[in-house]
């Protein structure tokens, strides 16, 4: 790699990651931090084969870059030709960032992108950080299966099947993500029936469900908290009875446990779940400190 190149792809690491500049050295620290904790991004960033050399130049072959690399080389070479923005590559893609971001952790929580008529969802006991493009259940809006990953991975569905196809069947959505933040998972020990947030910015991200129109920073949120099962699947009945007493609802809380977000397309799925964890964040973080 020329050192032109090696400085511009140090460079972009360090501008994603918020990492400052420095000598050359003080770069190479920082990358081989960023090369280590940031595979969920590779698949997404150009310059594979530089950042390839540069896994291997600093001494982490088969590591970070193996792993982020799995959703494009590994058993995949039938979805080779998809685009990145496919269900079967972008689920990987998401899994694996929301492990770097804690809310999945172990084998926990889980993703479903709708295309068509065809739901993708990730596999149920499964590392989400290490799955590929193979590595999908496609159902329909049925629920009877299209397609499931290689015998051999024995592999099983996602036990939230049933509490995906709530945000299908109820709520028209695209897409459906299930997380295990702590910050989520802390919030319904603060609170009884709901939870409640008003006057963030935050707010102004995520759309009101009844109305289409995204909330105002003076308007409430209300999140509905339902209680826990020992089986996931068990709690289809208690969610879709929740969705239907909270219509503007695009989330569902469940009680140390996580949280269910919908949205009409990934994207906003993403985009929402990502404000309302911050929200959760900002919550629990007062309560805490005023000692509630």
């Amino acid at each position: 790699m020329a050192p032109g190149r090696q400085d511009l792809v140090l460079a972009h690491f360090a501008v994603v990651k918020g990492v400052g500049g420095g000598a050359a050295d003080g770069r190479h620290q920082h990358a081989r931090c960023l090369l280590t904790g940031c595979h969920a991004a590779f698949p997404y960033y150009g310059a594979e084969a530089e950042l390839e050399q540069l896994a291997t130049h600093l001494g982490l072959p088969g590591h970070a870059w193996e792993r982020g690399q799995r959703a494009e080389n590994a058993d995949s070479a039938p979805f080779a030709h998809l685009p990145r923005t496919h269900p079967r590559k972008l689920i990987p893609w998401l899994c694996a960032a929301m492990y770097e971001r804690g809310w999945v952790t172990g084998t926990g929580g889980g993703i479903t992108v709708k295309q068509s008529q065809e739901i993708f969802i990730a596999p149920s006991g499964v590392q989400k950080e290490r799955m590929g493009p193979e590595d999908m259940f496609v159902i329909n809006m049925l629920c009877e299966e299209i397609a499931a990953p290689p015998d051999h991975k024995k592999f099983r569905p996602s036990q939230c099947m049933p509490l995906f196809l709530n945000a299908y069947h109820m709520r028209d959505a695209g897409a459906c993500i299930h997380t295990h933040s702590q910050d989520a998972v802390l919030v319904t020990l603060l609170h009884d029936r709901e939870f409640r947030i008003s006057n963030q910015h935050l707010l102004e991200t995520i759309r009101n469900d009844s109305t289409g129109e995204r909330y105002k920073f003076s308007d409430t949120l209300v999140v509905p908290i339902i209680e826990n099962t020992p089986h996931e699947r068990d709690l289809q009945h208690s969610m879709a009875e929740c969705m239907t007493k909270y219509p503007a609802t695009c989330a569902v809380l469940v009680r140390r446990h996580g949280v269910y977000v919908w949205g009409k397309d990934w994207v906003e799925a993403k985009n929402m779940c990502e404000a309302y964890d911050a929200l959760f964040q900002i919550a629990s973080g007062r309560a805490l400190s005023a000692g509630g």
